[in-house]
């Protein structure tokens, strides 16, 4: 951070009441380094362990910046981090402005590309559907968003919530008009052995996904004037699909959809609001029927599609074999 090409820097610390001097430890290196005078340097403490969420929404609260970047502990960022983020911003005060991140586990570097956009993404729907097709990932760091955009959308993070950067993400893509994507790696993620992302079982990632897709209905319940519809449903599909990727043993698929039914706490006006169209409704009819009766329906409704796609699929086949006909006899 010391090190950034761009220096009109505010660069808040936030001590969650670490227990392994890792404050003092930062507040030497600050004070030993002549990179560190013409930084604004801000130390805030927590009166008692609440977490990384919290410590996020500290931050957030004391920043007096256009614009918001957070950053882990236990990660770093390239010294042109911010200037890559911040270069956009000046043709446009963009919601977003995400780059790319580099995936550094177990000794062994993960080169691919995790962002699978470039350029300019404008409107709430296009920019959850760029996350549905998961070309925009859900980590908030190696991104900036506009402060004032975060404080008027309410847009906190979740306390004591497993995984709450996917809650997180999910409003943010349900909120923002505008987005900017660099293709450039600014920020290396650690992802270290007996973390706690790698040291959570999968039936543990489960529960915590389905207790995420609860609070997004949660939320699309109490904010259905702010949250855009279109970008609800894709948030939802996303996490669906990722929930049903899923495998364990005595787990059936109507179990599965059992579980993901009860996590929907919306009341009939709200999905209304929601789904809108009636073609939407009908694809979405099953979340308004008993458990039950909506998981045959959703049976019966897939079946249906594809069947309907095989028969478009043949009637493109027959009449393309029939162009090349004429074609051929002409």
């Amino acid at each position: 951070v010391l090190r950034q090409t761009y220096r009109n820097l505010e660069v808040i610390l936030v001590d969650d009441c670490t227990p392994d001097q890792s404050m003092e430890m930062a507040k030497a290196c600050i004070e030993q380094s002549p990179l560190s005078k013409d930084l604004q340097i801000v130390y805030l403490r927590h009166e008692q362990n609440r977490g990384l969420s919290v410590a996020r929404n500290t931050g957030t609260d004391a920043a007096t910046g256009e614009y918001i970047m957070f950053i882990d502990s236990d990660d770093h960022i390239t010294d042109d981090c911010v200037e890559t983020l911040v270069k956009p911003l000046e043709h446009f005060a963009y919601d977003i402005v995400a780059a790319d991140y580099e995936l550094h586990q177990n000794g062994l570097t993960n080169t691919f590309s995790q962002l699978g956009i470039e350029g300019e993404v404008m409107g709430t729907p296009n920019i959850a559907k760029t996350l549905l097709l998961e070309k925009y990932y859900c980590m908030p760091w190696s991104k900036v968003f506009n402060t004032q955009y975060i404080r008027e959308n309410k847009l906190y993070f979740p306390e004591r919530l497993p995984y709450e950067d996917e809650l997180w993400t999910a409003l943010v893509v349900c909120t923002a008009k505008s987005l900017y994507a660099v293709q450039k790696k600014t920020y290396h993620y650690e992802l270290r052995k007996g973390s706690f992302v790698t040291s959570e079982s999968a039936e543990t990632y489960y529960k915590g996904l389905l207790g995420i897709l609860h609070h997004l209905y949660k939320h699309a319940e109490l904010r259905s004037s702010v949250l855009d519809a279109d970008a609800v449903m894709m948030a939802e599909e996303r996490l669906v699909k990722i929930i049903n990727r899923w495998e364990s043993e005595g787990l059936t698929p109507f179990k599965r959809y059992s579980y993901i039914r009860q996590c929907d706490c919306r009341s009939w006006n709200t999905k209304l609001r929601t789904h809108r169209s009636a073609k939407t409704i009908a694809q979405h009819l099953d979340q308004y029927l008993p458990i039950s009766v909506g998981y045959a329906y959703k049976q019966l409704f897939s079946a249906l599609g594809s069947v309907c796609q095989k028969a478009i699929y043949e009637l493109k086949l027959v009449k393309h074999k029939l162009h090349l006909f004429f074609h051929h006899t002409s």
